[in-house]
């Protein structure tokens, strides 16, 4: 996150491989703040209750800081540039039963991780029984072997 002239910390044109794809944000672009606020909320999901190494929890903390000041910069810039903001995204909350899915679906995936796949590991930290568990899993349609390994 930096500029074209003086690349950031985490910047990746200089490491990415021969024809690798890479997502770069402009300020240019109206929606872009809200990209990046997005993408903060989302590793703030996927990380919580996941254990992390004094190391890794100080670069997260780093890249999360960076980020929160690139949205800032480029939100400053765009008053600077007389940049019109896209309307705001209308987006229709999702009923309770299918927020309770998503949760649910999340909540196997991390126990599944944590455990290597082991149903009834599972089962004992969510403090359910095996086969209620196990229909859960189902549910969720998540398949623990794909966390075995």
């Amino acid at each position: 996150m930096g500029t074209k002239n003086k690349p950031g910390e985490f910047d990746c044109y200089a490491k990415a491989g021969d024809n690798e794809p890479i997502f770069t944000l402009r300020a240019k672009d109206p929606v872009a703040p809200e990209t990046i606020e997005h993408w903060l909320a989302a590793r703030r999901r996927e990380q919580i209750g996941q254990p992390v190494g004094e190391h890794e929890h100080y670069r997260e903390v780093r890249r999360h800081s960076a980020a929160i000041a690139c949205m800032d910069d480029m939100r400053n810039w765009q008053d600077d540039h007389d940049i019109e903001l896209a309307p705001p995204l209308t987006i229709t909350p999702p009923t309770f039963k299918e927020a309770k899915r998503q949760f649910e679906r999340v909540y196997v995936v991390h126990l599944m991780r944590l455990t290597n796949g082991n149903v009834s590991l599972s089962a004992r930290i969510a403090g359910k029984d095996r086969k209620d568990f196990y229909d859960l899993v189902k549910r969720a349609k998540v398949d623990p072997n794909q966390y075995r390994g």
